[in-house]
């Protein structure tokens, strides 16, 4: 772009600045992300200004940068990665090793966790879930789960604790 047609864009405003497809403006985004060798605001505003000729972020140009980020990353090529995206890389898969590694080191605990996620997933989709497993409208019922639970706090329950909030639950939904 020429010095004269720079001025006279700025003048007009950026309503007459020429826009772009959602698929060449995730190619740009992506290829900024995949070849920076810097974080901080430099990065936003490279991908800020990108953005310029869209109507900012829509879900489908989220996706679609999305795609193309898993495409890069996909290709394992790290030579072709800048620092950001191998960084961003690096950290993701040591936070997948340390998953994998405690669920290895410990299945007892990393079964109960994802059984009460997979429960706390059923109770927001089944309130009837709660009833059975014994959260009543006043408290745990005798000899249910939830009882038996309640007895391995020895006589405190935290207010922030995963039982307190399935007994709300059992409290509100009766």
């Amino acid at each position: 772009m020429d010095l004269l047609s720079a001025i006279i864009d700025c003048i007009r405003g950026p309503q007459y600045i020429e826009t772009h497809s959602e698929e060449d403006i995730a190619e740009k985004v992506v290829h900024i992300i995949s070849t920076t060798e810097k974080r901080g605001l430099a990065l936003q505003a490279q991908i800020k200004d990108t953005l310029v000729s869209t109507e900012g972020w829509t879900e489908s140009l989220a996706k679609a940068i999305l795609v193309k980020l898993q495409q890069v990353i996909e290709k394992g090529q790290r030579s072709e990665m800048g620092a950001v995206l191998q960084e961003a890389v690096d950290s993701t898969s040591r936070v997948i090793d340390e998953i994998f590694r405690f669920a290895t080191d410990h299945p007892v605990a990393a079964t109960v966790f994802c059984t009460l996620v997979a429960i706390g997933i059923l109770v927001a989709v089944s309130p009837w879930l709660i009833e059975v497993l014994g959260f009543g409208e006043l408290g745990p019922v005798e000899g249910s789960f939830a009882a038996q639970w309640q007895s391995l706090y020895r006589g405190y329950v935290s207010k922030d604790s995963l039982f307190a909030f399935f007994q709300r639950l059992g409290m509100v939904w009766h």
